[in-house]
This record gives structure tokens, C-alpha cells and sequence, in this order.
């Protein structure tokens, strides 16, 4: 990352972003970005335009594929007497999150390209830090060359307008995305439920509780993760690591390594329990 002088920071652009004769905003469907990525090769070459580099990590979506299958495979055999003995406790529901998980993992690979490299648009705000960097002669301390696209004058001042109101707006969508993280988190609860009715079956107290943690827990995590890690940095820039310290050994042992090692044998002791159970066929005439 470039350094730049005490008073400026760098902002990073979302999609309402608009640029100066920008001729791209109407993006290709989804289905025409995938039929794009296997006719291109066959394709006559086009005149080279100025483009952001970007690719689709087909790696990510073919796991993601196949994580979503084998999680959807697996709720669909936990039907019937695994669920009648285990109730909503049963070993193979503990796989609805990672369906949903792959699910959103899915999508978000087909609609997300990765961008490998960062890159500083243009702006008139840009352009008179420059100015006034080089008649300071610190243009070597601050090396701001190579600009990507141009900004609009428009779009800068409502960009602007909306860093000056960061507080506000960003504890607003700080709340917005909690509600609904706990929503999107609630779809595999939903899942359990809507298979097992909430039945207990024959599970023991201790069984119930332990899938229980570990299915709240990576519903927690995703929910207010970002709030711990706005406290830590709030914390390390106030200089107090050993609240910091705390907190994350505070994190890993109790909120992470606990549900997770339970979780796990909890399911192992299940599934060593269960056993497998195998269809025979009378073939005597």
C-alpha cells in the first residue's frame, strides 16, 4: 500500500462508484460470465481495452459444489430411524450449516470475481494531494503514481459526504448486517427443526446440548465477529494488549476450541453408537 501524508486516507469504492466515460455498467449475467469463461478461448482476439484485472476461482466453486452436494446427501440419509433415535441431536444434521455454508460459498464464487491487485482511481482530490506534495518536494516520500480510471466529480462529494457521516451510517449498517447475519444463521436451525420436528428421540441431555453449542457457535461466529475484532483494534490502538491477550485466548480456548472438541466427540460417540446397518435379500428359491 502506497503511504500518504497525516490527515488522508484511503477509501475503498463500492459499486455506486461511477467513472468518467465509463461505457461497462451494464455487467453480464451470471450464465453469460460462465458461458464466457469456456467460449473465449475459441474466440477471435479483441482490441485491448483498460480493464481491472480479475479472475473466478473455478477451484472454490467446484468445492463448494461438491460440499454442497455430499452435506445435501447426508440430511437426505439422516431421515427415519437415525432422527427416531436422536432426535434433533442426530449426528447427520449437524451438517445444515455447512450445507447453507456452501450454499452462500457457491453463489458468492459465481457472483464475486477476486481481484489480485489493488488499484488507486483517480480523483481531484488525488490530484491536489499530488500538487500540494510536490511543491512540498516530498514527492519521493510519497510516490502516488499509477491511477486506474477517473473518478466523477459527483461521485467523489457523495463519497466524501458519506465518510464524514462513517459513524452514523456505519453503526447503522453495523446493526443491519447483525439482524441479518442472525437471520441468514436462523436458516439452519430452521433446517433441523423442519426434519426433526424438535424431537429429543432417545438422546441424552448431554448430546442435545453439546450439537446445540456447536451449531450456535458457528451461527455466533459469523454474526459478531466483526464487533470482537472492532474491539480488539479499539483496544491494541489504545495500547491495552493485555485486554487484548486475554480476549483472544478468552476466544480461541473457550468459544472455539470447546464447542468444536465437543461437538466432535459428541458425534464420534453417536456415529461408533449408530453403527451401520445393511440390508439383506432372501435370493433361496
Amino acid at each position: 500500500m502506497c503511504r500518504i501524508p497525516k490527515g488522508y486516507r484511503f477509501l475503498q469504492l463500492d459499486g455506486r462508484a461511477r467513472f468518467v466515460n465509463d461505457t461497462e455498467d451494464i455487467q453480464p449475467s451470471i450464465h453469460k460470465r460462465i458461458l464466457g469463461w469456456f467460449t473465449e478461448v475459441f474466440q477471435p482476439q479483441q482490441t485491448i481495452r483498460s480493464a481491472i484485472a480479475c479472475n473466478y476461482n473455478m477451484a472454490k466453486i467446484v468445492v463448494a459444489v461438491g460440499q454442497l452436494a455430499f452435506s445435501l446427501v447426508t440430511l437426505y440419509r439422516t431421515r427415519g430411524d437415525q432422527i427416531g433415535m436422536y432426535g434433533y441431536a442426530a449426528f447427520g444434521l449437524t451438517v445444515a450449516q455447512y450445507a447453507w455454508m456452501s450454499l452462500f460459498n457457491l453463489i458468492g464464487s459465481l457472483v464475486c470475481p477476486n481481484y489480485p491487485s489493488i488499484f488507486i482511481v483517480k480523483s481531484q482530490t488525488l490530484e491536489a494531494l499530488r500538487t500540494k506534495i510536490g511543491d512540498a518536494g516530498k514527492t519521493h516520500l510519497y510516490p502516488l503514481s499509477g491511477t486506474v480510471g477517473e473518478l466523477e466529480r459527483e461521485s467523489e462529494l457523495a463519497i466524501i459526504k458519506d465518510y464524514n457521516n462513517i459513524k452514523v451510517k456505519g453503526f447503522v449498517m453495523a446493526v443491519g448486517r447483525t439482524v441479518l447475519g442472525i437471520f441468514i444463521a436462523a436458516v439452519p436451525i430452521a433446517i433441523i427443526g423442519g426434519l426433526s420436528g424438535f424431537a429429543p428421540g432417545n438422546s441424552a441431555l448431554y448430546q442435545r446440548v453439546w450439537t446445540m453449542i456447536w451449531l450456535v457457535y458457528g451461527a455466533g461466529t459469523g454474526c459478531f465477529s466483526s464487533a470482537l475484532a472492532e474491539l480488539l483494534f479499539d483496544l491494541a490502538a489504545r495500547k491495552r494488549r493485555g485486554w487484548v491477550v486475554l480476549l483472544v485466548v478468552l476466544y480461541v480456548i473457550v468459544f472455539s476450541c470447546a464447542p468444536a472438541i465437543g461437538g466432535f466427540a459428541v458425534v464420534g460417540e453417536m456415529i461408533i453408537n449408530y453403527g451401520e446397518c445393511i440390508r439383506l435379500q432372501d435370493v433361496s428359491v
